[in-house]
């Protein structure tokens, strides 16, 4: 280490830093944004105010500089392209840092006081700054303060814990990507119950057996891993905390899920048959399982088997549709709610006019029409679409079992509601129409046999009937469909 005698009378400050034989080679090499090319020892210096000017081919206008090793303790502040107030030039350059303004740092005048939570207080942050708090405090609610998020930093190797559980090269780093400094050193890769904290690239990896297994302040005993890119075939198969079978531990780690059990998942032992109908069928599937079926059966009444639901998922987001028009992040979310998916990506909204769709459902007039199936209305506005059934036709009635339940202002039991004009099905009253042509006397409303007209309404897609009684669904002022009953 080589130490600089200064003839001054100002009272100095000693800055030790490395040298090297060689470094003197690299001064005045132009250096790029980050400053690589300058060696350890070396730091890109650009000129007061340029922390982001680029030249051609993104080139800094700098120079590689060594820090120096002494420096003068007179107050001149200045505010460093880390976002950081130093005393003068020189202890900025100390520390491997170029000066963005003379004077102290924006962030410091401003004074701001925000919360530490996720997300940052933008509302009273800038959107180049963060909350910052004194190391180890991550989103405790307290106060912090704006400050800027470095333009620059250094690329000395001093890691520390980001409260994102990811590990940065150094403090300047984490402040740069707004984020706070949990600890020094590399993080120990503990994470969340949903894995949240291990990228995007990497998952939460748990103890087998340990799926809903978690320690103090709701963390898992696990370690963030990396998924393998390759594994064996060989068939040791394990049930993995998504419920499902994996041919072998390797592969569902690849899958980026932690196993639950060896062996295949219990519900496969079980081997139980059930029936895809709303509901589930609860009476030969356990509490903690669902009735799985192929993508797009939904309620088709044929054979699915019990599926036990994941326990865990997750944070993928590859949208799928479930059987109860719910969009869910991926197909592991809508099975741990019990739910078979009906097609992959988002779901549509029903809200206008009412799409057709060429997958099997009910056919009203030729045209099939996709619907809600969990009792939730969607509703069409096109006052020009054709009408479609909803959910479960009951079928036909007798005739005094329709006028009784009409009397008693029965709503929805009667037979399915069928979706009209602007109204959802729960709005839908059970009215009958007698083999006169008229309602019954509540309503002074009649019914056009002949042109199968429903007076002032519009016309009736069903085939009507002499002789019997009509129960229907009146929506408000409009009229969803008409049901003919025996």
């Amino acid at each position: 280490m080589k130490f600089i005698q200064l003839l001054t009378t100002t009272p100095l400050i000693l800055v030790l830093s490395p040298t090297n034989a060689s470094a003197s080679f690299l001064a005045g090499k132009y250096c790029t944004y980050t400053g690589g090319q300058c060696g350890r020892d070396k730091y890109c210096q650009l000129p007061t105010g340029e922390c982001n000017k680029r030249i051609a081919t993104d080139m800094m206008e700098g120079n590689c500089q060594q820090p120096p090793a002494m420096c003068t303790a007179d107050y001149n502040p200045v505010c460093g392209c880390d976002g950081k107030t130093y005393s003068n030039e020189c202890q900025a350059f100390a520390a491997s840092v170029s000066v963005a303004s003379t004077g102290k740092c924006g962030n410091n005048d401003r004074d701001v006081t925000c919360t530490l939570e996720k997300g940052g207080s933008a509302n009273s942050c800038k959107s180049n700054e963060f909350c910052a708090g004194t190391d180890g405090r991550c989103f405790d609610g307290g106060n912090g303060r704006c400050t800027t998020m470095p333009d620059m930093c250094t690329l000395e190797y001093d890691p520390v814990c980001g409260c994102d559980n990811l590990t940065y090269a150094n403090s300047c780093e984490a402040q740069s990507m707004g984020m706070n400094v949990a600890y020094r050193g590399e993080c120990d890769n503990v994470c969340t119950y949903t894995g949240g904290q291990c990228g995007r690239d990497k998952y939460c990896q748990l103890p087998t057996g340990e799926c809903n297994k978690r320690i103090a302040t709701d963390m898992m005993e696990g370690n963030c891993q990396q998924p393998p890119a390759m594994c064996t075939a060989d068939y040791n198969p394990v049930c993995g905390c998504d419920g499902k079978t994996y041919s072998n531990e390797c592969q569902a780690f690849a899958a980026s899920v932690s196993v639950a059990s060896t062996g295949k998942c219990g519900n496969n032992d079980r081997d139980v048959t059930c029936t895809l109908e709303k509901g589930g069928s609860a009476n030969s599937c356990k509490s903690n399982e669902f009735c799985a079926g192929t993508d797009g059966r939904c309620f088709d009444g044929g054979n699915g088997r019990c599926t036990t639901m994941p326990d865990m998922c997750t944070l993928e987001y590859d949208p799928v549709c479930g059987c109860d028009n719910w969009t869910y992040a991926n197909s592991c979310e809508a099975q741990s709610m019990g739910v078979n998916v009906d097609y992959r990506g988002e779901c549509e909204k029903l809200v206008g006019v009412c799409v057709p769709d060429d997958r099997p459902r009910p056919v009203r007039n030729g045209v099939r029409f996709r619907f809600n199936m969990n009792g939730e209305d969607q509703i069409c506005t096109d006052t020009n679409s054709n009408l479609y059934e909803y959910g479960e036709f009951s079928g036909v009635v007798d005739s005094n079992e329709c006028a009784e339940k009409c009397v008693n202002g029965v709503k929805g039991d009667l037979a399915s509601a069928l979706r009209g004009f602007d109204y959802g099905c729960s709005d839908a009253v059970c009215r009958c129409l007698y083999d006169n042509g008229t309602l019954d006397n509540r309503t002074g409303d009649s019914f056009n046999r002949t042109n199968k007209n429903y007076v002032g309404k519009g016309s009736i897609t069903s085939t009507t009937k002499k002789n019997s009684y009509y129960c229907f669904k009146l929506v408000g002022a409009e009229m969803d469909e008409i049901i003919s009953v025996a």
